[in-house]
């Protein structure tokens, strides 16, 4: 037997992961949270200008999505590593990963991540 609709009279039905984030009987939706933290590190005279060195995205549990380091286009001056946890060693001994397009590390190093993006890719 079919159930009942729930929609009522003059109201369009919305599926879920429509635009508005509503289900048919109208009833919000838990949003679909993420997190995002980036790591900057300095470059230019005394570092004071920031690029991005670190990119991680949690979900709204707390489970890691993504998390990448950043390659430098630019010379850093000031990796910031007490705050960031980064300094030039994280950027050694990488080799080509053509299926991230960037790099990896061979060798765990310090809980950072294994991945290397560039720029181009990491702030798509």
């Amino acid at each position: 037997a079919a159930l009942p609709s729930r929609r009522r009279a003059g109201r369009p039905s919305v599926h879920r992961g429509g635009a508005c984030g509503m289900p048919r009987d109208g009833a919000p939706l838990r949003p679909r949270v993420r997190a995002v933290d980036c790591e900057m590190v300095g470059v230019g005279p005394k570092g004071r200008k920031s690029i991005l060195a670190r990119v991680s995205v949690v979900s709204r549990r707390g489970s890691v999505l993504m998390d990448a380091l950043v390659m430098p286009e630019e010379q850093v001056t000031d990796w910031r590593t007490p705050i960031t946890g980064i300094d030039a060693s994280a950027f050694h001994g990488l080799v080509s990963d053509e299926a991230v397009g960037g790099w990896s590390r061979l060798e765990p190093l310090g809980g950072l991540p294994q991945t290397v993006l560039p720029p181009s890719i990491a702030v798509l």
